[in-house]
């Protein structure tokens, strides 16, 4: 199933984020000294988006 997923996203949506048609959306840009607080987030599963670590 889940390789089906992967398949379709390579197949449909990945031509739209090479021509920037889509893009990703980033719930939250965290500090690389931050990335314990970044894990919890994501633990809670109260992000909707990317959770992102900058250096």
């Amino acid at each position: 199933m889940k390789g089906e997923i992967v398949k379709t996203v390579r197949r449909d949506m990945m031509p739209l984020v090479e021509k920037g048609a889509m893009r990703p959306h980033v719930h939250a840009t965290f500090a690389l000294s931050e990335a314990a607080e970044a894990h919890r987030l994501v633990e809670k599963g109260a992000h909707f988006g990317k959770v992102v670590l900058t250096l």
